[in-house]
């Protein structure tokens, strides 16, 4: 994806459940199962980074639907751009005034991602949206996962090294692009959040 098809989609996600969730998708290149099951306890807005600890997995009961990632690698750290934080500040301050009106305290242990009436968003459902949403956009070929390839390549055109990239996406090797530097030292992921700023040059709306 161009980066302006990336705000393609956004525009036409505008005002929809689906924007906040494919915002995520496009600045943090998570997996689907990861960015539905963040919550609020896991952002932390101030330091920008969020922590993945758990993935989404409906194929579960309901007892097991969360569940913690397979392995290590899965365990993410990932630091935010600063656009990011100022949209999920938003999100957040909207969900806060939503739950106040009906006498509500917005918890930090349920989904960031939410329908209107506060049911978790199914997988399947956001990857229909995202084709649907593409489509009649205009957008040939756009789906849910081609959002994590874009995060890997807007990167790559930055000249961020691929040991970086590869800790910041959770991948278990760096086969899907050249291992420039094989030192990476602790924390170099955290540099990567201004890179995705740079290249991802989208104006973030935030709806009302």
């Amino acid at each position: 994806m161009t980066l302006n098809d990336v705000a393609t989609l956004l525009q036409a996600a505008y005002h929809t459940e689906f924007y906040y969730p494919l915002l995520v998708a496009v600045y943090t290149g998570l997996r689907r199962s990861e960015f539905l099951a963040l919550t609020w306890k896991a952002v932390n807005l101030e330091e920008c980074h969020l922590n993945v600890n758990k993935g989404l997995h409906t194929h579960s009961s309901v007892e097991d639907r969360y569940q913690p990632p397979k392995t290590d690698k899965s365990r993410l750290r990932v630091s935010l751009p600063n656009e990011l934080v100022l949209a999920l500040r938003h999100h957040r301050e909207t969900q806060e005034a939503t739950k106040d009106r009906l006498g509500m305290v917005l918890g930090l242990d349920g989904p960031i991602f939410a329908r209107a009436d506060g049911s978790m968003i199914h997988p399947d459902n956001l990857s229909k949206a995202c084709s649907r949403l593409a489509k009649k956009a205009g957008l040939v070929g756009v789906h849910l996962h081609l959002l994590r390839h874009t995060q890997v390549c807007l990167l790559i055109q930055q000249g961020e090294y691929s040991k970086v990239i590869s800790e910041r996406l959770g991948h278990s090797s760096t086969s899907f692009t050249n291992d420039v530097d094989g030192h990476l030292m602790p924390g170099m992921e955290q540099g990567a959040a201004p890179e995705v700023d740079a290249a991802v040059e989208v104006e973030i709306s935030t709806p009302n």
